[in-house]
């Protein structure tokens, strides 16, 4: 009895002291995937795991087919100095391991096998793939499963955060930093570089390619995984943007397994969204665009005007607003107003004809009658308001027939919309 317990308890000593020899030489965080044991002699050089990714099988005719679901791959290399199995030996010992336990061979040669399990309600895919005569193998593993969900989209403006701020994680981001409001992050990520600008163009693209320039109010975040937290792929970071969008009505313009383009008209707002995943699922961008048209916060004041009317007899006035389709002037456009009213007083002599102008979305006529609608609306202003005599104004519109700008981009329809001052 006591020679056997000796023989016992050294057998489990060699155990301990061979196993983190042979486990040491694996590549830290590493180690066999638990439905098989390695090949013997053999180290895992690199490996990674994630909790979705997407990867190509061969079917049992020779096509490609796409698995989807948690991700297991495995580089083994042979320890120095230890003889290599041939290629086929160590496919074929993978092969009948997954027969043993109810799997089937899908398709099969010499230094490839692609297997599959169904067992217990899930089902494995798996790809065997050796090479350089033995010295080295792969192992891929992927269980299929629902993707995980975790980003939410919601559509609100990026204005609703700057007066309630709302930091998510926000102990590791770049000061001044927050999630765009829409969405919510990925988990384990922080924030390490942001922008934000009232109004700039960013590029995009259409579901054919093409390059689509947009305008507005642009948000750009820079996330990065947190250290020691392990990143999901690129793809599990792409479609959960998408995912999000598509639940609050949105759409997916074009997706690839790193980057989508993505797009929300909601609430009289159209939002663009490009997510841009990199560097193995460890960083991603997320850029948002709230379309709309530039702000005009620049006001020609009086002497500009009279200088511009001097020179070329006419001068473009901007920071005049009206209401949406309507004639009715805004508030905000009593800056601008001013200043041409302070031009007529300081120059008694001078006749306008006030002129309105718009950009070509909607019919000619009825640009035609808007404009001059919106150019009576400032005479009138101009006469009741500032007290300047109507003898000396006319208003008449001339819609989209004398654009300043190209109507094919928001800034340009922007620019054409329009009054102008033109000497009688």
């Amino acid at each position: 009895m006591k020679v056997l317990c000796r023989v016992i308890l050294c057998f489990f000593l060699v155990s301990f002291l061979v196993c983190p020899v042979w486990a040491q030489e694996d590549q830290a965080g590493c180690f066999d995937h638990p439905m098989f044991t390695r090949m013997p002699g053999f180290y895992i050089s690199s490996c990674r795991i994630v909790d979705y990714d997407r990867e190509y099988f061969t079917n049992e005719e020779g096509g490609e087919i796409e698995i989807f679901g948690k991700v297991y791959r495995a580089t083994y290399e042979v320890k120095e100095g230890v003889k290599p199995p041939s290629e086929l030996q160590i496919v074929l010992n993978y092969v009948n391991a997954i027969k043993n336990i109810g799997g089937v061979v899908i398709n099969q040669g010499d230094s490839s096998a692609y297997l599959k399990l169904d067992k217990d309600g899930k089902t494995s895919w798996i790809i065997v793939d050796a090479a350089n005569e033995g010295n080295v193998y792969e192992l891929k593993v992927v269980e299929k499963a629902e993707f995980p969900q975790v980003v939410v989209a919601k559509p609100r403006s990026i204005d609703e955060v700057l007066k309630t701020p709302e930091h998510v994680n926000a102990q590791k981001d770049a000061e001044g930093c927050f999630d765009h409001p829409m969405f919510t992050r990925m988990p384990n990520f922080y924030i390490s570089s942001c922008d934000i600008k009232d109004f700039d163009r960013f590029n995009f693209v259409d579901s054919n390619g093409r390059d689509i320039k947009v305008e507005g109010k642009v948000y750009q975040g820079r996330y990065e995984i947190k250290e020691g937290a392990r990143p999901p792929s690129e793809l599990q970071i792409v479609l959960n943007y998408a995912n999000a969008i598509k639940k609050i009505g949105g759409t997916v313009v074009k997706q690839n397994d790193s980057t989508a383009y993505l797009k929300l008209d909601k609430g009289g707002r159209t939002y663009w969204v490009l997510v841009d995943a990199f560097n193995g699922g460890t960083g991603y961008e997320l850029n948002v665009v709230e379309k709309a048209g530039m702000e005009q916060l620049v006001v020609a004041d009086a002497k500009s005007l009279m200088n511009d009317i001097s020179v070329t007899g006419h001068a473009s006035v901007y920071g005049i607003y009206f209401d949406f389709d309507k004639a009715t002037i805004k508030p905000e456009s009593e800056p601008a107003i001013a200043e041409v009213a302070k031009l007529l007083k300081q120059n008694t002599g001078l006749k306008l004809f006030v002129v309105g102008h718009t950009d070509n979305v909607g019919t000619l006529s009825y640009n035609m009658k808007l404009s001059e609608a919106r150019a009576r609306s400032v005479v009138r202003e101009l006469t009741t308001k500032y007290g300047i005599s109507a003898e000396r104004l006319k208003g008449f519109g001339v819609g989209p027939l004398a654009p300043v700008a190209s109507n094919k981009t928001d800034s340009g329809r922007a620019r054409n919309r329009r009054v102008e001052l033109v000497e009688q």
